[in-house]
């Protein structure tokens, strides 16, 4: 099994919650309608090797800002297959157009990401070095599902525990 799968309204909900300001009013009834109009990420064409993700909110780069602005996009991917990693970039047109790029180069998707405490959530973080406007609804980043390879005496036992609250924070 390989999908990209909502989180559930709670957690998209709580989600904007745990990032506000303290004193901040999360417009909850707001939120559940974006959550509503989320859209799955999709493959555009038949030879498309990559899935795109679409904004689920109105996102402005601005041109230099060294800060980087944080994108709830809604979905996990889940995976019963170890063998698989889901590695997300910058949409190919707004890399070339305003040299947008995540905070972590090239977000990577483990199969057992899913099982953290924000669901598996998939919440990326851009700046651009041009002003960049993406409007809701639009392609915002590109997933690409792919085998990997361990090696020969690789020897790792460890399962991935839940997402610490502190990084999810930072996140």
């Amino acid at each position: 099994m390989l999908k990209f799968e909502k989180i559930s309204q709670e957690e998209y909900i709580s989600y904007f919650r745990s990032t506000c300001p303290p004193n901040y009013d999360v417009n909850t009834d707001a939120v559940a309608a974006e959550y509503q109009r989320l859209r799955a990420p999709e493959r555009e064409t038949v030879g498309s090797s990559c899935y795109t993700i679409f904004s689920p909110v109105d996102v402005r780069l601005t041109r230099y800002d060294t800060s980087f602005v944080t994108v709830p996009t809604g979905f996990k991917f889940v995976s019963n297959k170890n063998d698989v990693v889901c590695m997300i970039y910058p949409h190919t047109y707004y890399g070339s157009l305003g040299h947008m790029e995540l905070a972590d180069s090239v977000h990577i998707v483990n199969a057992d990401d899913y099982k953290g405490d924000n669901e598996g959530h998939i919440v990326l973080r851009f700046r651009a070095a041009e002003d960049i406007n993406i409007p809701a609804g639009t392609p915002l980043a590109l997933a690409m599902i792919t085998p990997y390879l361990l090696t020969d005496d690789d020897d790792c036992q460890h399962f991935k525990t839940p997402t610490p609250k502190l990084y999810r924070k930072l996140h």
